[in-house]
């Protein structure tokens, strides 16, 4: 690709000669495992609704010419009303449910009874919105439409889902390698 440059600058010219260049990849392009949207039905529930979450992704890798990779996905919920509305502040109710499930879970992609309706599995997830939810919820003084939240996480990987005891992001679950067991970059595993 050939650039035509006006008379500018030197600095200027430099900092254009490097826009010109072909050798960044394209953000149209997917090339790893990523997440493309995930789209709830209803937009927003009501309480006592229960929506259904579905994921729409791609494995950029499978497009390089590689066989392609069972990718796993699992669902997390149980975070109501966070402080602050900050999701963030979902990790320790996150990690509970994590708690719930064990490796052999995972691997089916089963949640035991002790999870249901707080774990899925697969590119779609049926969440719930509890009847009280806007009830439990203190409302600030002056706001006009009460509300609630209920935030669903997930995690997709391009091989195994195991239990993490501790997580440096927060989230209770890993990624690892179905070959060699190694532990699953953010190319391989993506939360949200």
């Amino acid at each position: 690709m050939r650039c035509k440059l006006p008379m500018l600058s030197l600095g200027l010219v430099f900092g254009l000669a490097l826009g010109c260049s072909n050798d960044l990849s394209r953000p149209s392009e997917v090339t790893t495992l990523r997440v493309l949207g995930v789209q709830a039905d209803p937009a927003f529930p009501a309480p006592g609704e229960h929506p259904q979450l579905s994921m729409l992704y791609e494995d950029g890798k499978a497009q390089e010419g590689a066989a392609p990779r069972r990718v796993r996905i699992a669902w997390l919920a149980g975070c109501d009303n966070p402080a602050g509305d900050l999701y963030y502040n979902c990790a320790q109710a996150i990690a509970e449910t994590g708690a719930l499930l064990s490796d052999a879970d995972l691997s089916a992609e089963h949640a035991p009874p002790t999870a249901a309706g707080l774990v899925g599995f697969g590119s779609t997830f049926t969440g719930s919105i509890a009847a009280d939810a806007i009830a439990r919820r203190p409302q600030p003084s002056g706001i006009s439409h009460s509300y609630a939240l209920s935030y669903v996480f997930f995690g997709v990987c391009a091989g195994e889902l195991r239990r993490e005891p501790v997580a440096a992001e927060g989230f209770p679950l890993g990624c690892y390698s179905v070959v060699d067991g190694r532990k699953m970059g953010d190319a391989d595993f993506v939360i949200g």
